[in-house]
């Protein structure tokens, strides 16, 4: 009766530690192809993308920080997600 409860047991041990390598893949994944997007932007527009998704910052505090008018922040903003939409639905 041990024997058999340890063997159930020890499976579904396996069955969850293999689930977990999936999703662990998945998401490795998910990275790699996030950091691939992001570095096929021109530089310019990953310039203002990184500043604005990673950093935080604003349209204006962007523009004040790479010398650009908020307008310009913006416009490039935009073409940056442009981008990004269009490379995803490849």
């Amino acid at each position: 009766m041990w024997d058999r409860q340890r063997q159930v047991r020890r499976r579904q041990l396996e069955e969850t530690a293999s689930q977990r390598c999936h999703i662990v893949q998945a998401v490795q994944s998910e990275a790699v192809l996030i950091k691939e997007l992001i570095l096929s932007l021109p530089e310019p527009l990953r310039d203002v993308f990184l500043l604005s998704r990673v950093d935080g910052l604003t349209n204006a505090q962007i523009g004040e920080k790479l010398g650009l008018s908020p307008k310009t922040v913006e416009w490039r903003m935009t073409r940056a997600l442009a981008h990004c939409a269009a490379q995803l639905r490849r």
